[in-house]
């Protein structure tokens, strides 16, 4: 119905902040273009950057979900159950994403210029591209089965579960890459972090679409500072990443 793909549309677009965290591997992919390999702890610092980002924003999403939509319209208030699938299929695209940018990277199928299209088409470069084509086929042919049935939420779910397959393929792919042990410790302090956030989200609920946006900045500055208590190893990426940003505001200036 038209008002389900309303609903569907606002969802869309706030979960698309998350989405946008995917050019924070963009960097890495290119210091792996041009040596070719890497290690685990360089994987292992990537996914912890992604995951300082990503992690807060799905937390605090879900649980602003009302308020969120309120921006839009207090009329959409009560739909906004169909953001939480929408902003997991969002952070799952964003590590499917760094996982495509490491798989590409360490091909070296392309830098023999003799390379011969057979070569090529069995190559990483091809096949995580045409892992797109598989998640848009997923998304629609899930969509047919669901959308009949319960609406716009059907299509939120075919989202995800297309954003989880693929998601697990690459992971897969990956595996020898992932420190797996360090990496649910990095999580972990993460979702530690997260909690005095969540507790000021739920406790101090926003009355209106400006204190939500003054709620968000407020619960930001929380999260930062609970992880950059807990963590060293995030104050030192935080600080990394500070300094990478004020160095290119001052190049365009």
């Amino acid at each position: 119905s038209p008002a389900d793909l309303a609903y569907y549309g606002i969802g869309i677009t706030i979960s698309n902040v998350i989405r946008s965290s995917r050019q924070i591997s963009l960097p890495f992919s290119v210091k792996l273009l041009s040596k070719g390999e890497t290690d685990r702890r360089e994987v292992r610092s990537l996914l912890k950057f992604i995951s300082i980002f990503v992690i807060p924003m799905v937390i605090g999403g879900i649980v602003l979900a009302p308020d969120l939509f309120r921006i839009f319209g207090k009329v959409y208030m009560k739909n906004a159950w169909i953001l939480p699938p929408l902003l997991i299929a969002a952070a799952l695209t964003v590590y499917s994403s760094a996982f495509r940018g490491l798989l590409r990277g360490l091909e070296k199928a392309d830098k023999n210029l003799d390379v011969g299209y057979r070569e090529l088409l069995r190559s990483m470069l091809f096949i995580t591209d045409s892992m797109d084509y598989l998640f848009t086929a997923m998304i629609i042919a899930l969509s047919i089965l669901t959308i009949p049935l319960i609406g716009g939420l059907g299509a939120a779910l075919s989202r995800l579960a297309a954003s989880l397959t693929l998601f697990s393929i690459l992971a897969y792919m990956c595996r020898r890459h992932l420190p797996s042990r360090r990496i649910i410790i990095d999580l972990a302090k993460i979702c530690a972090a997260c909690m005095p956030m969540t507790a000021f989200l739920i406790f101090f609920k926003p009355i209106s679409s400006i204190t939500t946006l003054i709620d968000v900045g407020i619960g930001a500055a929380i999260y930062f500072a609970a992880l950059y208590a807990i963590d060293s190893e995030s104050r030192f990426l935080i600080k990394s990443f500070l300094r990478e940003l004020s160095e290119r505001m001052f190049a365009f200036m």
